[in-house]
């Protein structure tokens, strides 16, 4: 629900990654773990606002910027924000509707158990956002 309502009411933002150019590109649709400066980001889309705010930050220290270059940086950094969010909260729910689908697998008595100790270890934020994470539910899936 919370997916969906986000979808109709900032569909601007989650359509696309706000301010970065349209290539053809999936890199923003990619999972990261970090970056050098040892922080954790979600999406490229993440990378790219930091470095957007510190290049801005950087130039315009002692300038003045006018109200409407103020206004749309804002709007900017809040559609930004919208489209990680919303890419926490999609990765979020597919991650329990699969663990939901592996459930009911584990419990039907003619399909193969579900080996969960390929997921131990790992927490939520870990296995929706990580490399690891990923790798981890491939590894549980194609056995």
């Amino acid at each position: 629900a919370l997916q969906s309502l986000m979808k109709d009411v900032f569909s601007p933002a989650v359509s696309v990654v706000p301010g970065v150019r349209k290539d053809g590109s999936t890199e923003n649709m990619e999972v990261d773990e970090g970056d050098s400066n040892g922080g954790q980001f979600i999406t490229m889309a993440m990378q790219y606002q930091s470095q957007v705010a510190r290049q801005n930050e950087n130039r315009n220290q002692g300038n003045h910027r006018t109200k409407k270059e103020l206004d749309s940086a804002a709007r900017l950094a809040e559609e930004l924000n919208m489209h990680s969010l919303y890419r926490l909260v999609s990765r979020s729910v597919q991650l329990l509707s699969l663990l939901s689908h592996l459930r009911r697998a584990h419990i039907t008595p003619e399909l193969p158990e579900v080996e969960w100790g390929m997921l131990h270890g790992l927490t939520h934020a870990q296995l929706a956002t990580t490399r690891e994470g990923q790798q981890r539910i491939e590894t549980l899936l194609n056995n």
